[in-house]
């Protein structure tokens, strides 16, 4: 819908760039150290290729991209790497078994593939990634939030490697379009007084960024009114009228007479006094614009840019309040936080659960992801009743003039 749109990664991009320009992915590799991995090594860093040096594994001599931090903290936890297979060379898939994928490494160039390069020299001006976008968050969520968000899902005591996404696509794949979702209910509203039009005169405007729609309105303030007017603003004309008149301050006029504050005489009803005669009089006047007053408002999209556009019968300074999707979590009413975290933490189970419970849950020691699918429902049901039940009172509210 909204946001930012998913980037190649570095992987993808080094997969790509072997395609056509291979000699670039081995120059890469050069250019960011030529590093080395074995079963003994213990760290491997975030966005650092190596090569494999392991005779025993079908991937010897590969190049391997680390997509995320890993530490081996035992001797256990150490990396076998005879183990590893390919699962999708196009894509750089590899598994350590039961056809898991890797989150955290990537194949982007097999042995063969790099000695297919070897005559070509090593380019050592070459600078990696110079034509490279990296991916980036859609949304900006506290630490805090996630790690309460995914504790349900078993993190940390289920690692996010075992449930085969990392942090960043969580957070793109499954908290995004819960935010979207709230935001759509309970839009963030953003006021924007624009200026000046006269009746009948159109105006085209320029929706801001994570603006999905508007309620643009008129007002008449101290200096909102129609052209030509010779007051400046909505109570000068019942003070003018009442109380300068034709023949000078509190004077009497043709058509409203003298300001009298003596009392009647006494049993006299006084009927129908000049004064209320003439507030009844622009009252029905009032009435018959209203009756006739005519808005025209839509949305159009021209050179990828969307905008609104319309006019109406009736003058004033226009208003717009924009109804907006903004991609920052700190921008959540507190009362609804609970209620978000409960969102995005059963849509993680709903599509994790799914995922998972395609594979066979006979295995000895699978979880048993249909938990997640259950829970997930569960949570995700109880949060959009209660949305779809309030957010017809607060559109309604927005609409009138509220909030």
């Amino acid at each position: 819908m909204f946001g930012t749109n998913f980037i190649m990664k570095e992987a993808q991009y080094l997969i790509s760039l072997k395609k056509t320009t291979p000699e670039r992915v081995r120059d890469t590799w050069k250019a960011m150290g030529g590093l080395t991995c074995s079963n003994d090594t213990k760290v491997y860093f975030k966005g650092m290729i190596y090569k494999l040096n392991n005779e025993d594994s079908e991937l010897d001599g590969a190049l391997i991209y680390c997509e995320q931090e890993y530490k081996v903290d035992s001797a256990e936890k150490q990396i076998e790497w005879e183990m590893i297979q390919t699962l999708d060379d196009l894509q750089g898939l590899v598994t350590f078994g039961s056809g898991i994928q890797s989150p955290v490494f990537k194949l982007i160039m097999t042995a063969e593939e790099l000695a297919s390069v070897k005559k070509i020299p090593v380019d050592t001006n070459y600078v990696p990634f110079q034509d490279f976008q990296k991916e980036t968050f859609c949304v900006v969520i506290p630490d805090k939030d996630y790690h309460i968000i995914m504790s349900e899902a078993g993190v940390p005591f289920i690692t996010e490697d075992e449930l085969e996404f990392n942090k960043q696509q969580i957070i793109n794949i499954f908290i995004q379009p819960v935010l979207e979702k709230y935001w759509t209910h309970f839009p963030y509203v953003k006021q924007e007084a624009v200026g000046r039009y006269g009746a009948g005169q159109p105006f085209k405007i320029l929706m801001p960024e994570h603006a999905y729609n508007a309620i643009p309105f008129y007002t008449v303030g101290a200096a909102g009114a129609t052209s030509g007017s010779n007051y400046t603003n909505a109570l000068s004309f019942m003070r003018t009228e009442m109380m300068y008149g034709n023949m000078g301050s509190m004077g009497s006029n043709s058509r409203w007479g003298s300001l009298r504050y003596n009392k009647p005489v006494p049993g006299f009803t006084g009927g129908m006094a000049y004064t209320s005669m003439a507030l009844d009089a622009n009252a029905a006047r009032q009435g018959m614009m209203n009756y006739f007053r005519r808005e025209a408002f839509q949305k159009i999209v021209e050179d990828g840019k969307k905008y609104i556009t319309g006019y109406t019968s009736i003058g004033g300074y226009l208003n717009v309040k924009w109804l907006m999707c903004p991609y920052d979590w700190n921008l959540i009413e507190f009362e609804d936080l609970v209620d978000v975290r409960k969102a995005c933490t059963g849509n993680i189970l709903q599509n994790i659960g799914l995922l998972r419970s395609q594979v066979k849950g006979d295995v000895p020691g699978n979880i048993d992801y249909s938990l997640f699918t259950q829970r997930g429902d569960k949570l995700t049901e109880e949060v959009m009743k209660k949305w779809e039940a309030s957010s017809a009172n607060y559109m309604h509210a927005l609409a009138r003039g509220g909030m």
